[in-house]
C-alpha cells in the first residue's frame, strides 16, 4: 500500500494591502464590473467582493454596526363574524 506523506504548508497567496485597495477603488467607480476587474487582475471575483465588503464596512461602520432587526411573534385570530357558506 502506497501512503503519501505531504508536508502541511500554507498554499494561500498573500496580496499586498495596496494591491487590494487599488482593486477595490477600481470597483467603486460608476459602471465598473467587479467580475471584470477581478479577471483582469487574476483574482477570484468572490475574493474581490469580500475585500470590497470589508472596505465598505470600514468606511461606514454605522450602517453595518446596527443590531439586526428583531422578529416579533404574531397571532392570527379567526374573525367572530357570521360563518361562511
Amino acid at each position: 500500500m502506497d501512503k503519501r506523506v505531504t508536508k502541511p504548508h500554507d498554499t494561500r497567496r498573500r496580496r499586498a494591502e495596496d494591491f487590494k485597495q487599488a482593486l477595490v477603488q477600481r470597483t467603486l467607480e460608476p459602471g465598473a464590473s467587479v467580475a471584470a476587474t477581478a479577471q483582469e487582475a487574476g483574482v477570484n471575483a468572490n475574493l474581490l467582493f469580500n475585500w470590497r465588503r470589508l472596505h465598505l464596512q470600514a468606511q461606514e461602520p454605522s450602517a453595518y454596526g446596527q443590531p439586526a432587526p428583531v422578529l416579533l411573534p404574531v397571532n392570527v385570530l379567526a374573525s367572530k363574524s357570521a360563518p361562511r357558506q
